[in-house]
C-alpha cells in the first residue's frame, strides 16, 4: 500500500510539472502585445488583480473542504486540504480538463477517508460553482439576462438534456447490474439528510456566495481602471463576464478563432465598449488567472512545507 501511494505521488508531481511547463507554453503561445501592457497603471492593476486572486483560489479550498468534511464526517485541517486544492488546481491546464478534479483525491490518501467522499464533494463543488454565480450573474444583469439566455439558452439545454440522458442510462444500468453494491455504497450517507447537515450545507453556499464576489470585485478593476467603462454599465460588463466564465466552464473547446467568453462580451458589450477593448479585457483577466494560479499553487507548496516541518518537529 505504502509502495503504491509513494507510486501515486510521483505520478502526481509528474502532472504538476507538466501543467506547469503548460501554463509557461500558454503564456507564451498567447496572442498578446505585452508592450502594450508595461506601463506602472496596467501593471499595478494586474498586480493587485494577481493578489485578489491568489487570495480567491486559496480561499476556494474552504467550501470545498466544509463539503469534503460533511461527506466523510472527518475533521480535516484547512492546512492539509489547502496545498492539494491549490496544486489540483494548477493541473486544469493540462489537455483533458479532469486531472484539476482527480488531483484533489489525494487528499483521500493523505487523511486516510474514502475516496468516494472526496470524488462526491468534488461533483457538488462543481454543481455549487455553476448555480451560484448563475443567480448573481441574474442579479447583475437584470432584464438584460433574458438577451444571453436567448442567444445561450439553447447550449445550457443541450448540455442539461446529455446530462439527464447520462444520468438516466447510468441509473438503468446500475439498477440492472449493481443493485447491492450501490445499496451498500448509499448507506454511510443516508445519515447526512439532517437538519445540521442543511445548515451545513447553506453554510458552503454562502461561502461560494462570496467566492464569487470576490471573483466580480477581480473583474470590475481592470473595466473600471484601465478600460474606462462608464460606472452605469459595469454591472452589465461583469455580469456578462460572470455569465460567460460559467459557459466556458460547462463547455469542452471554443468556437473556431474566438474564445467563448470574448464572444460573449461583444455579444452583450460591443454597443458601449470596442472589441479591442473587450478583448484586451479578456487578456487581462486571462493573465490575472494565470498568475493567480501559480502563485495560489506556491502557497500550497509553503504550507505543506511547514506542516511537514512542523510534524517532523514534534517526533
Amino acid at each position: 500500500m505504502k509502495f503504491l501511494k509513494k507510486h501515486i505521488k510521483t505520478i502526481g508531481t509528474c502532472i504538476t510539472v507538466l501543467a506547469l511547463i503548460f501554463v509557461v507554453k500558454k503564456l507564451i503561445t498567447m496572442d498578446v502585445d505585452y508592450s502594450s501592457l508595461a506601463n506602472i497603471k496596467t501593471i499595478s492593476i494586474i498586480a493587485i488583480c494577481t493578489v485578489l486572486q491568489t487570495f480567491m483560489f486559496v480561499f476556494m479550498t474552504l467550501p470545498w473542504l466544509v463539503l469534503t468534511r460533511i461527506i466523510s464526517q472527518k475533521k480535516i485541517p484547512f492546512c492539509k486540504a489547502m496545498p492539494v486544492f491549490t496544486k489540483s488546481n494548477l493541473l486544469k491546464y493540462v489537455p483533458g480538463n479532469v486531472f484539476q478534479y482527480v488531483g484533489r483525491n489525494q487528499l483521500a490518501s493523505d487523511m486516510n477517508i474514502r475516496h468516494a467522499d472526496v470524488a462526491f464533494a468534488t461533483i457538488l463543488d462543481i454543481i455549487f460553482c455553476v448555480i451560484v454565480p448563475f443567480f448573481l450573474a441574474i442579479i447583475l444583469l437584470g432584464k438584460h439576462i433574458l438577451k444571453l439566455i436567448n442567444e445561450y439558452g439553447s447550449r445550457f439545454l443541450i448540455i442539461f438534456i446529455i446530462a439527464v440522458v447520462i444520468i438516466l442510462i447510468s441509473v438503468v444500468i446500475i439498477k440492472l447490474k449493481f443493485s447491492e453494491k450501490v445499496s451498500l455504497f448509499i448507506k454511510p450517507y443516508r445519515s447526512l439528510l439532517c437538519k445540521k447537515t442543511i445548515l451545513k450545507l447553506l453554510y458552503a453556499s454562502a461561502l461560494y456566495l462570496i467566492q464569487y464576489i470576490i471573483f466580480c470585485i477581480i473583474s470590475l478593476l481592470p473595466a473600471v481602471f484601465l478600460l474606462n467603462i462608464p460606472i452605469e454599465k459595469c454591472s452589465i460588463f461583469v455580469g456578462t463576464y460572470l455569465f460567460s466564465w460559467i459557459l466556458g466552464f460547462i463547455t469542452p473547446g471554443a468556437p473556431g478563432g474566438i474564445g467563448i467568453r470574448e464572444a460573449a462580451m461583444i455579444f452583450m458589450c460591443g454597443s458601449f465598449a470596442d472589441n479591442d477593448v473587450i478583448m484586451l479585457y479578456a487578456v487581462i483577466l486571462r493573465l490575472v488567472s494565470i498568475f493567480g494560479d501559480i502563485m495560489a499553487f506556491l502557497c500550497g507548496v509553503v504550507c505543506n512545507s511547514f506542516v511537514k516541518k512542523r510534524s517532523l518537529n514534534n517526533i
